[in-house]
């Protein structure tokens, strides 16, 4: 009857439903832990192709210039942008790349290429046809030369196929190297591959460790880690799957497990900590009932915060966050249903052992664990005395952090992003320094003719000699290849003109430049794509085009630093609507959930700060370059634009689950006593263990990507593990409580209430069940 009555108490019908849930799934349990295994072993044989079709693209902007510029090239030229680089290079440092041997070796490796099908084009030094091509393809020094292997593949393609070339293309006289952005995305993934394995091997024993202090038992604690595999694996059988449709990035994989291991253990500590004290006063399944009456609907809450800023990435709409939102929100989905299902039905099967052994017996567990509650007791009694110095000094500290974010540098990762051992890079950088006349990323511009007539018209070809030679003279421009750049010597722009018929091998090389339609032209800077000078030359072609083409052509120009700058005016203009889709969707979320108006315009107000300061954490570091040495990366002197994004969807989400799990501790005690200063220092002191836990757990999980060699994971790994610091220590310890003793009775204000005839800032006249 006791039960039937602690039953009937719950507040509203979604706890009773609930609670009957809880008892179901002690009952069911054998069938609700046989279903995820079975669908875990369908899911396996899709794992081994999760990486195959990850791209390092999906940033491109659609209907952006720049990926104007790419349909055309793809739709008209047959050129997909993708190509191969391979650098040339005598080890001994005795041959030069003008000498007969180092000639022959370099077109004796290439040999195998000219009759794959796929090759549209093989460019290496003398044998070029054309005298613009040919200083682009040999060194300063003239010891190093460059061959380019145009390829008629998607991009994803001819990234897949780059293991391969590296066998085929072996010499034992010279070295022989790829690059390019195709083999920079094999790096990409076998970076991340070996990254995410070193990251699961330091995290996953220390979380085990974390868990069994907490929970005084290695059973117990190993219940966190199953349950977040069964979420994992399914959710990267979706992404493999996803990726043959939806252009996937190679950060997904990353995303999801960060996610994944981050709620599910957080999840975990939360149901576990709630059934322990139910089952210490109830029979096992009225304590499994009333711990998902109250800690699961938490759960609920928290899962659905969590999955908004996750989906706060959807409005970039570009492909690289659209495939992540969708994985990371799946892993958030089936947390919430893992943690609602398997977990209570393997809690209901441990029966007593899942109590463990009590932890404050435990002397060394007993004292780390309730270190967190005595310095919130502590804090308490400090916040209980001085509310408004404790407020102030807490957000000085946070806008002292964020100063550094007031001179971001935003920029879309490039090739120095990858380490310097790896092959891409190294390409990269031998190209830079040595090849003075040569560029990895030339400005691409597609030139059509505003007369009506054919590209090919006498008219057009003598305006489009003269615009070349106009972009020449453009200050920043090394050199511009175009269709007339490949015409043998002696020959101007009439030789194409007037239906001329040229020769099979001359047209195998014109077709990539030019057609009845349109012109490609190349424009060679030789600087980083992301800089001042590159940026300044594309703005110098997008801004003075009718004038350097005399009102010929229209002009597009795409290629890596149009496509920089597309992005970054892209993410700008739908920055607004992210920063207002989260907030106010995580605000509704909490008003529906606590009933207040105040509260949630706290936490969004608290959350932004907090995440500033993280970001000006992030720029001192890694911008700025301090630590670096301590940490192992090299400044790249600007802040990787998509960092700060993703730690905000992540972050806030994150930041949103514990302010729901000590806002429901804070109103549980204020239904009860109706004393708003009672309530938060109870609240505070309650919240402590779990949330301090749950940060604990998170920052081992997101500091083990810290310790990734690509600097954009690692990035990512470091600037969540210091949001997730800031959010648990100054936020939750010191101005959230600060906040809401100086709100007092205000905390708790909605016009539902003052409708209902109730006080602002009374009590409810019903208190519902326990909340976690």
């Amino acid at each position: 009857m006791a039960q039937h009555s602690s039953r009937d108490n719950l507040p509203d019908a979604s706890s009773r439903f609930l609670y009957r849930w809880g008892v179901a799934a002690c009952r069911h349990r054998i069938a609700i832990l046989v279903a995820p295994v079975l669908v875990v072993l369908a899911c396996l044989p899709l794992l081994s192709s999760v990486e195959d079709r990850l791209s390092s693209g999906g940033w491109l902007p659609s209907g952006s210039e720049s990926a104007g510029v790419g349909d055309v090239l793809d739709e008209q030229f047959g050129r997909h942008s993708t190509a191969h680089y391979l650098l040339f290079s005598d080890p001994a440092g005795t041959l030069l790349a003008t000498d007969t041997l180092f000639r022959r070796e370099v077109e004796r490796t290439v040999a195998p290429l000219r009759n794959d099908p796929s090759v549209t084009a093989i460019y290496t030094w003398g044998t070029a046809s054309n005298p613009a091509l040919q200083p682009l393809l040999i060194s300063d020094d003239n010891r190093q030369s460059l061959a380019i292997v145009m390829v008629d593949q998607d991009f994803k393609a001819s990234a897949a196929n780059v293991p391969e070339l590296r066998k085929l293309l072996v010499s034992d006289v010279i070295d022989v190297q790829i690059g390019g952005w195709p083999a920079a995305t094999e790096d990409f993934r076998d970076l991340t591959s070996s990254d995410l394995r070193r990251a699961e091997l330091f995290s996953l024993p220390m979380t085990l460790v974390v868990l069994t202090v907490v929970f005084g038992g290695v059973l117990v604690a190993g219940l966190p880690l199953v349950t977040t595999a069964l979420a994992l694996i399914p959710t990267l059988a979706v992404v493999a799957v996803m990726s043959r449709y939806l252009e996937t990035s190679v950060f997904t994989i990353n995303a999801v497990v960060m996610t994944g291991l981050a709620i599910g253990i957080d999840y975990a500590l939360i149901l576990v900590s709630r059934y322990r004290e139910e089952l210490a006063n109830h029979e096992p399944s009225h304590a499994m009932g009333l711990t998902l009456a109250t800690a699961g609907r938490t759960i609920i809450v928290s899962g659905m915060a969590v999955a908004i800023g996750l989906l706060g990435l959807l409005t970039f709409g570009v492909d690289a966050a659209t495939s992540t939102a969708i994985a990371a929100s799946i892993v958030v989905f089936l947390g919430v249903l893992i943690s609602l299902t398997v977990l209570p039905a393997a809690l209901s099967l441990l029966g007593t052992r899942v109590k463990g052994r009590c932890i404050d017996r435990v002397r060394v567990g007993g004292a780390i664990a309730n270190r967190s509650s005595r310095f919130a007791t502590k804090a308490r009694a400090v916040l209980d005395r001085n509310p408004l110095p404790a407020l102030l000094g807490s957000c000085a500290v946070l806008l002292l952090l964020a100063a550094p974010v007031l001179d971001i540098r935003p920029e879309p990762p490039g090739m120095t992003v990858l380490p310097q051992s790896q092959p891409a890079r190294q390409i990269y950088d031998t190209v830079q320094v040595n090849f003075s006349s040569s560029t990895l990323s030339p400005i691409m511009l597609i030139a059509e003719p505003r007369n009506g007539r054919p590209m090919t018209h006498s008219r057009n070809l003598e305006d489009l000699e003269a615009f070349t030679e106009a972009l020449g003279e453009i200050e920043g421009v090394d050199s511009v290849v175009s269709v007339l750049s490949f015409l043998p010597s002696g020959f101007g722009s009439g030789f194409l003109a007037g239906g001329i018929r040229v020769d099979e091998e001359l047209a195998a090389v014109v077709q990539p430049y030019l057609t009845a339609n349109a012109a490609v032209i190349e424009v060679n800077v030789h600087a980083d794509p992301g800089s001042g000078t590159a940026k300044a030359t594309l703005d110098t072609i997008r801004t003075e085009h009718p004038r350097l083409s005399d009102g010929a052509f229209t002009v597009m120009a795409g290629g890596e630093t149009a496509t920089s700058v597309d992005l970054i005016d892209h993410l700008t203009d739908r920055l607004p609507w992210t920063l207002g889709f989260v907030t106010l969707a995580s605000a509704i979320i909490l008003y529906v959930q606590f009933r207040s108006v105040l509260l949630p315009v706290k936490a969004v107000l608290l959350n932004m700060l907090s995440l500033t300061a993280s970001f000006g954490a992030l720029v001192w570091i890694f911008q700025e370059g301090h630590l670096a040495g301590i940490l192992g990366f090299e400044p790249l002197g600007y802040t990787i634009v998509i960092v700060p994004i993703l730690m905000f969807c992540f972050m806030f989400g994150l930041s949103m689950d514990y302010e729901v799990i000590m806002l429901s501790r804070i109103r549980e005690a204020w239904l009860k006593t109706g004393d708003n200063r009672v309530a938060v220092s109870r609240g505070l002191e309650g919240s402590a263990r779990i949330v301090t836990s749950a940060a604990l757990i998170m920052l081992i999980v997101f500091a083990s990507f810290g310790t990734s060699r690509f600097q954009v994971i690692q990035q990512i790994g470091l600037g969540l593990a210091i949001a997730v610091f800031v959010d648990a220590t100054i936020i939750r310890l010191v101005a959230l409580p600060a906040a809401m003793q100086l709100m007092g009775r205000w905390n708790w204000w909605s016009p539902s209430l003052r409708k209902r005839g109730v006080a602002p800032g009374a009590p409810a006249p019903e208190a519902p069940a326990r909340l976690p």
